[in-house]
């Protein structure tokens, strides 16, 4: 929890520094906050409940590159099915992740992008009797979004598909899927 609260801080900090574009030009620093829901996938749909995600996202526009550079934290929370799993408990993840965005169209108010990125996914899987595991591994995810432009309030969607490899001995243990669907703000 203190990996979250500091990397948010650090987002929220670097948010006032963010220079001011030129008229007509974008914001070269955004910071980008969201959450929704996270749907789980693959193995891990029988072994987890929807859950929820909240994320934060400092967005570097590099003159030399024609795409956008994301580095954030998200965290996600899943119930267990205890149906499936035998027990009943949740599954936490902490995750830094840095990724692309690629514009589909660069003017106009609506904005479609897809975007592709890694991280390091953190792994908590807690019973309801007391036993917990937490392990440490590397994923994968990409997704499309859109941003929404009008009267200087700028919104977004997106739907990512994040795949954590051998995620531990928690429910869906192997590779964890999921579908995290997030609607957010830019400042």
């Amino acid at each position: 929890m203190r990996v979250l609260f500091a990397g948010l801080a650090l987002l929220l900090a670097a948010a006032p520094a963010a220079a001011q574009p030129a008229p007509g030009l974008e914001k070269p620093v955004e910071l980008e906050i969201g959450g929704g829901p996270s749907v789980p996938v693959g193995d891990a749909r029988d072994a987890f409940h929807n859950g929820w995600h909240a994320r934060g996202f400092l967005r570097l526009r590099l003159p030399a590159l024609p795409m956008v550079v994301r580095l954030g934290v998200t965290f996600q929370h899943f119930g267990w099915d205890a149906a499936h799993v035998g027990a009943s408990g949740s599954q936490r993840l902490f995750a830094g992740v840095g990724s692309l965005e690629y514009d589909l169209l660069s003017v106009g108010p609506v904005r479609p992008c897809i975007l592709a990125g890694a991280g390091v996914y953190q792994v908590q899987a807690s019973s309801d009797v007391g036993a917990s595991t937490s392990v440490t591994r590397f994923g994968l995810d990409a997704g499309a979004g859109a941003t929404l432009k009008l009267m200087g309030l700028s919104l977004f969607a997106e739907a990512h598909v994040a795949n954590v490899f051998d995620a531990g001995n928690g429910p869906g243990s192997h590779s964890l899927q999921m579908v995290p669907l997030t609607v957010g703000v830019l400042f």
